[in-house]
């Protein structure tokens, strides 16, 4: 591998590429009571190093949405992140972040979810949970094999009694037409 050359002009820096400036809607559920931080500026400083960085936030109260019409301008304590410390049920909403370049071009906008549950309400299955995943895959293949053939009883037992079921209707009908077509002949009354 050749050596870099750094001149004058130029300058060799490493940094991650980005598809977009839109990063998305990130979601979180915490219980009331908790820290939560949103860091907005240590991704892109991570990957384009200190430069000037002009940095806004936007609030959605009580929504999670990435529908810009929604949020009202919001002042955080810290413009690089928001450290919610407690969180309380009343910040569930969205957050919004846009960092802007010194020549106020936009470089990141990311929105967070943030659901806020009273502590009383979250009770996670763990064990159950944590025992169905650590099921191994020949166990989950043992379930899939039962499930497929009670599906494959169904079907024969469908396959076995519509059929004739519906020709033995369809054969009634024909005879029960014949019988009255027989009997309007003989000049009896059908009701």
């Amino acid at each position: 591998m050749a050596k870099l050359k750094v001149s004058k002009v130029c300058r060799v820096r490493k940094v991650k590429c980005l598809e977009s400036w839109q990063c998305g809607l990130r979601t979180m559920t915490v219980t009331s009571g908790e820290k939560v931080e949103l860091d907005c500026l240590g991704e892109v400083m991570e990957a384009m190093g200190y430069f000037s960085w002009r940095v806004l936030w936007r609030y959605a109260h009580g929504i999670i949405t990435s529908d810009d019409t929604l949020f009202a301008h919001w002042k955080a304590p810290q413009l690089d992140k928001v450290i919610l410390d407690p969180v309380r049920e009343e910040d569930a909403g969205t957050y919004r972040c846009m960092v802007q370049d010194a020549k106020y071009r936009r470089v990141k906008r990311v929105y967070w979810g943030i659901r806020v549950l009273p502590t009383e309400v979250l009770n996670l299955d763990y064990e159950g949970t944590l025992t169905k995943w650590e099921s191994t895959p020949n166990e989950q293949n043992q379930q899939n094999q039962t499930v497929s053939y009670r599906q494959d009883q169904w079907m024969i037992l469908y396959m076995v009694l519509i059929p004739p079921s519906l020709a033995g209707a369809v054969a009634g009908l024909i005879l029960g037409l014949c019988w009255a077509v027989r009997r309007r002949q003989q000049g009896g009354v059908v009701v």
